[in-house]
């Protein structure tokens, strides 16, 4: 009796479940990150942040651009501009972009229902707008003779909003897509666990 309990006691103490070795091998190495929830939020806020002031900002700029447009239609009759360039439709195309820009302050400012879902039919638009801005800042008479109107300063710099934001959207997207190819690559990666050499058991 005695003998069977001393070989059954050996043999749970040289038993590879109660070696030192592996109980280090599979002990949880990772270090527990206390700050993480924390910085994650602070994250959050600072985007919050910086998006209410970059859609402040543009609503700002857009807002006092629609003033001086408006101010400039007012002051400069289509007739002037026919009578310089007879086939220039640049009076109704900064129309057309006080028309846009207003209706999208509108709808910015109302709470979005699915924020999810991108408005293809408002970028459809928006492109339709840069292409015909461009065809009418870039005609040859519009260049020659129109660039001493106030209309055509306004439209183009307009213009130059619109590439920049076309420019911003496309380093983001492209931003967007490296980031999450790298983070793809870093969960892909095997986990190593630590070795030990040398355990004096």
């Amino acid at each position: 009796m005695t003998e069977n309990q001393s070989v059954s006691s050996q043999e749970e103490i040289f038993s590879p479940t109660n070696s030192s070795l592996y109980k280090i091998a599979n002990t949880d190495w990772s270090v527990p990150n206390s700050n993480e929830p924390k910085s994650n939020q602070q994250k959050d806020v600072c985007k919050v942040c910086f998006t209410c002031v970059f859609k402040v900002l543009i609503s700002a700029g857009i807002s006092v651009w629609l003033i001086y447009a408006i101010i400039a239609l007012s002051n400069e009759n289509m007739k002037d501009i026919k009578d310089d360039c007879p086939n220039s439709q640049i009076w109704p195309c900064l129309c057309t972009m006080i028309g846009v820009c207003g209706i999208s302050l509108i709808l910015e400012s109302k709470p979005k229902s699915d924020k999810n879902n991108p408005n293809i039919l408002g970028l459809c638009l928006n492109i339709a707008c840069f292409i015909w801005m461009t065809v009418e800042l870039f005609d040859n008479c519009a260049k020659n003779k129109l660039t001493e109107y106030d209309i055509y300063k306004l439209l183009f710099i307009f213009y130059w909003i619109y590439v920049g934001c076309f420019s911003l959207l496309i380093i983001i997207t492209l931003c967007m897509c490296c980031s999450l190819c790298f983070n793809e690559n870093l969960d892909n990666e095997p986990l190593e666990k630590p070795i030990v050499d040398n355990l004096d058991i």
